[in-house]
Order: structure tokens, then sequence, then C-alpha cells
């Protein structure tokens, strides 16, 4: 019985490793992709001006859509896990 409880215990715990591993190559990519659209504001002179406000109103809009779809999927594999 108290082997089943480690390998349970473990298998969180790898679990929550890779959780933050992911998170933490997200930023990353996402702090590169910041730069990169950043450097296309001062390459183009019209955008330097309202690009970067653009920029912020579409990935937010984009994060939100993202959140809402993960919340829905969330709630139906809930819901499905309880029937």
């Amino acid at each position: 019985m108290s082997y089943i409880n480690y390998i349970n215990n473990h298998s969180q715990n790898l679990v929550d490793t890779w959780k933050q591993l992911y998170t933490a190559l997200i930023l990353i990519v996402a702090l590169a992709w910041n730069e990169a659209i950043k450097s296309v504001f001062d390459v183009y002179p019209k955008l330097k001006k309202y690009g970067p406000w653009i920029y912020a109103v579409c990935v937010t809009i984009i994060v939100f859509i993202i959140i809402d779809v993960v919340e829905k999927i969330w709630k139906y594999e809930n819901i499905k896990n309880k029937i």
C-alpha cells in the first residue's frame, strides 16, 4: 500500500515539475516574440505611434479568448469526470 502511495506522490511531483518547466519556456518564448514585435515598431515609422497600442489590445483579446476556451474545457472535463 505504501508503494502505491509513493508512486502516486512521485507522479504528482513530476507533473508539477513539468508544469513549472512549461510555464518558464512559454515565458521565454513570449519575451522573445515581444522583442521581435517591438523591433518592427522601430523599423516602420507609421507603426511607431499606434502600433504598441494595437499590439497590446490584440494580445489582451487573444489571452482572454484562450482563458475562456481553457475554462470551458476545464468545466467540460469536470462534468465528464463526475458522470
